[in-house]
């Protein structure tokens, strides 16, 4: 049980973030007449090497950056809000006077109101920054 319950998971999860990394281990391949597969430059060891994205170069990019990030977690947190205000609700209406049942239905309304003040300060942070900066 414990395998299901904690081990499975965790091998899932080193899975997952290792994907990155057995996709990147065809890089270091030696360049053929000085030229690579697939749009990879040749580096001056003579091994083919990815051309990394240059990052932002202005505030203005910068802040781009951030209200992308703000918007994924703004949805984010408000889809697993909105989920947890359905089944808080859920709970609470088939509770039937159990105080047990009705304690665990607030409990979850609490944390869905937690999880949209959340997503409406992560849709801020971008606009205060902008303040900031700018």
């Amino acid at each position: 049980m414990k395998f299901v319950r904690y081990i499975l998971p965790a091998i899932l999860l080193l899975f997952v973030l290792s994907g990155g990394f057995v996709f990147a281990q065809g890089l270091g391949d030696p360049c053929v007449g000085g030229e690579c597969d697939s749009g990879l430059t040749c580096s001056t060891s003579n091994e083919c090497l990815a051309e990394l994205p240059e990052g932002p170069q202005s505030a203005g990019q910068v802040l781009q950056v951030i209200e992308r990030i703000g918007s994924w977690v703004f949805a984010f947190f408000l889809a697993i809000s909105i989920i947890f205000l359905i089944w808080g609700a859920f709970e609470f209406v088939t509770g039937t006077g159990d105080p047990q049942k009705v304690s665990a239905a607030k409990q979850r309304l609490i944390y869905a109101v937690i999880g949209i003040s959340l997503a409406l300060l992560a849709n801020a942070v971008p606009a205060v920054l902008r303040s900031i900066i700018i």
